[in-house]
């Protein structure tokens, strides 16, 4: 790995007897190019030596919340390229999972927006607890964190079970494999999120509960995936995804602007957002007062998907569809409509929540029904299905 290329590795290391597994890691990762930055919990000194861990990494070793009076070291911690915590305590995995944030390295998982890879260590049945497994399916789903399940093998106490820590070098070559992943290099996607707003008066508008959450995990799973992505996103809340173009709209119009001026450039758009279809004819500049006559009249706004085909005929579009009843046929009838290449058909009880009900259908007219799935799970489908566009498009 070239020197520019060098990715920043965080690598934690808890209480546990397989602590010295950990340091095999951070050796292995810093032969492999990486820059690797360990982070003990305040236990985990007890097990591993942090003069051994520095000489290992080549690097400072972390343990406490200030380096100075001043700076907490999990905010500059937080921006690395991966973290990876080997091994994963039970008690670790369930503070991650209420979000706890009492050490170092709780507080550096908790900040990080990127990827964060688990590898649990522990006795058979803290394994097996149901608490835990709750947890870590929780983790896995809905925060998308990867989890290296233990192997079956000797444990600390003696006894043969489920706990134990896979081998270094099987983490090295899963953490290679999140950090090498290229299969979007050299492509750019456009992804809309969020809802549009429409304003009435100069503070009251029309718009929709739309969160957003599941345009951000497809502008995460292509990004993590090598791609470049143009994220165009209505008012949400949410927090800038690291690592992806953002362009911020309110309005429809803008979000029509900004996806027919972005997709000049791009492969795809994946049109997540929910943009609001009516606003009123006239907007009043000013606040309207409580007892004020008016009678508000609407039109439609445009029709962002309708308008982006017919500008970009051979560009890869996937659309959604809120439907309240009759998923399957409103599906169709929008994907035929919108001449789309694929169509996700959601209902609104999932607006704002990490999970979705999803029906998707493509122009082949296959149906795949999805059922309830976490957010980042559907990103992953998708996008695996836009990479199947991709590749059918270059073999034409």
């Amino acid at each position: 790995m070239e020197r520019e290329e060098k990715r920043d590795v965080i690598l934690g290391i808890t209480a546990s007897i397989a602590a010295y597994k950990g340091l095999e890691v951070a050796r292995l990762l810093r032969k492999e190019g990486y820059n690797v930055k360990i982070v003990l919990t305040p236990d985990a000194k007890q097990f591993v030596s942090p003069l051994v861990a520095g000489v290992l990494s080549q690097n400072e070793v972390y343990s406490e919340f200030f380096v100075s009076q001043t700076v907490p070291i999990h905010v500059k911690l937080a921006d690395a390229d991966l973290v990876l915590v080997a091994p994963a305590s039970y008690d670790f995995i369930n503070k991650v999972a209420a979000g706890i944030a009492d050490n170092v390295l709780l507080a550096t998982v908790a900040t990080t927006r990127a990827p964060v890879v688990l590898v649990p260590a522990m006795e058979e049945r803290l394994w097996e607890n149901k608490v835990l497994q709750e947890n870590v399916r929780k983790l896995s789903e809905v925060m998308g964190y990867k989890i290296i399940e233990p192997e079956e093998g000797e444990l600390a106490s003696g006894k043969i079970g489920k706990g134990r820590m896979r081998n270094p070098e099987e983490i090295v070559k899963f953490v290679k494999k999140i950090l090498d992943k290229k299969s979007l290099a050299g492509k750019t996607m456009v992804v809309t999120a969020g809802p549009t707003r429409e304003y009435i008066d100069a503070v009251r508008f029309i718009s929709n509960p739309a969160s957003g959450k599941m345009g951000y995990a497809i502008a995460e799973e292509i990004r993590d995936r090598g791609g470049h992505v143009i994220l165009i996103a209505g008012p949400t809340g949410l927090e800038k995804p690291v690592g992806v173009e953002f362009v911020q709209v309110e309005s429809t119009e803008e979000m029509l602007n900004a996806v027919v001026e972005n997709l000049e450039k791009a492969k795809a758009l994946i049109m997540c957002a929910a943009p609001t279809d009516f606003k009123p004819v006239r907007r009043y500049d000013k606040k309207l007062k409580k007892d004020a006559k008016f009678e508000p009249k609407f039109e439609p706004t445009p029709d962002v998907l309708e308008i982006t085909r017919k500008r970009y005929p051979d560009k890869i579009i996937i659309g959604f569809a809120l439907e309240t009843e009759f998923m399957v046929w409103n599906g169709v009838e929008k994907l035929r409509k919108k001449g789309l290449d694929m169509i996700v058909v959601n209902n609104p009880k999932t607006f704002g929540r990490d999970d979705i009900e999803a029906i998707i259908v493509d122009k082949g007219l296959k149906i795949w029904d999805i059922g309830k799935v976490s957010k980042r799970k559907l990103s992953k489908i998708i996008v695996d299905e836009v990479e199947n566009f991709l590749i059918f498009d270059e073999k034409r």
